[in-house]
C-alpha cells in the first residue's frame, strides 16, 4: 500500500550484498494474460477482493461488497503528482473502488496468473549471466 517506503526498503536491501533483490505481490502477469478486472483500483478493490475471495473466502464479508469511495482532492493536478498519500484520508474504510463485481474465479485466475509470471521472471533471472552491470548490458 506504500511503493514508496517499499522503494526505499528494497534499495537499501539490494546494497547489503550487491545482488538485485525483487519484491513483488501480484502485477507480474505472463505474456497473453488477459486481466478480467473490470474496476481497477488503487487499493483493496475488485482485485484484491478477488484475490482474497479464492484465498481466503472466510475473510470476505460478500454482504459489504460495495463501491467504495476515496478521498477527494482539493488541488486536482495533485492527480498527475507521485505523491504518498496518507491511507486513513484517501481510502477512510481501508477498501476502495467497486467490489460488486468481485469473484473467487477472478482471484484464481490473477493468483495463477502472478505466481506463472514470478516463476518465469526467477527462471530468467537464474538463466542469465551475472556481473557487475547486473541487470543491466
Amino acid at each position: 500500500g506504500n511503493p514508496a517506503a517499499i522503494d526505499v526498503a528494497l534499495r537499501e536491501i539490494a546494497g547489503m550484498d550487491d545482488m538485485p533483490f525483487v519484491c513483488t505481490t501480484g502485477g507480474i502477469s505472463p505474456e497473453g494474460f488477459v486481466n478480467p478486472i473490470e474496476h481497477p483500483s488503487d487499493h483493496g478493490g475488485e482485485s484484491e477482493t478477488s484475490r482474497m475471495m479464492w484465498i481466503r473466502p472466510d475473510l470476505v464479508r460478500e454482504q459489504k461488497l460495495a463501491d467504495n469511495p476515496f478521498g477527494q482532492l482539493r488541488v486536482k493536478s495533485l492527480a498527475k503528482a507521485h505523491f504518498v498519500r496518507p491511507w486513513h484520508l484517501y481510502v477512510p474504510i481501508s477498501a476502495g473502488g467497486e467490489t460488486r463485481k468481485s469473484s473467487a474465479a477472478k482471484g484464481k485466475l490473477l493468483v495463477e496468473a502472478n505466481a506463472r509470471g514470478l516463476a518465469d521472471l526467477l527462471v530468467e533471472l537464474a538463466a542469465a549471466p551475472y556481473d557487475e552491470r547486473f541487470p543491466y548490458l
